[in-house]
């Protein structure tokens, strides 16, 4: 009996899997940040922006022309930092009309942070809003926004004091193009 189930449960699996449309991609383009973080010693705290450009990658499968699954990774480098996001993304997507497509999804991952006094490593996680256009049935214009909370907290020692460092929160706003096969 619990063998009939499991290869009838298979079995229902497999045609729904095969009956799934689904279309892979690739995309690249550029994401302006603005990640806020702070610095802190005993007594005193000072706030700061980390500001730049970076440049992102992704890769994924849209299933069923409504689910979107993405790896992506961008990378921000200025004036001696380095920040790094690797992101697992989901998006749902919602026809508007002929050609444009509206998106809502969230993320999770990890974030990198260095510079030349500190090594930051620690989760990530936000939601994303945006629109695709598609200008032909395999190139996509994507324009989105990210709000990514940080869960990286460090003290390091520098020259004898111990400074606690907290990335909190980014915004980021990407303008990219995707590839659909």
């Amino acid at each position: 009996m619990n063998k009939t189930l499991v290869l009838g449960s298979l079995l229902a699996l497999s045609t729904s899997v095969m009956a799934m449309d689904v279309d892979y991609f690739v995309g690249a383009g550029a994401e302006r940040g603005n990640l806020k973080a702070n610095a802190s010693v005993p007594g005193t705290k000072v706030d700061g922006d980390f500001k730049d450009t970076g440049y992102s990658l992704k890769i994924g499968a849209i299933l069923n022309k409504a689910h979107r699954l993405s790896l992506s990774y961008t990378g921000y480098s200025d004036d001696g930092m380095d920040l790094d996001l690797t992101k697992f993304n989901y998006d749902y997507i919602i026809p508007l009309e002929n050609k444009f497509s509206f998106l809502v999804g969230a993320h999770l991952g990890n974030a990198k942070f260095e510079d030349s006094d500190a090594k930051l490593n620690g989760f990530i996680y936000g939601a994303q809003t945006g629109i695709l256009y598609d200008i032909t049935s395999n190139i996509q214009l994507e324009t989105s926004i990210a709000y990514t909370k940080y869960n990286i907290d460090k003290t390091i020692n520098y020259s004898g004091t111990d400074i606690n460092i907290e990335l909190e929160h980014s915004t980021a706003f990407y303008l990219g193009f995707n590839y659909k096969f």
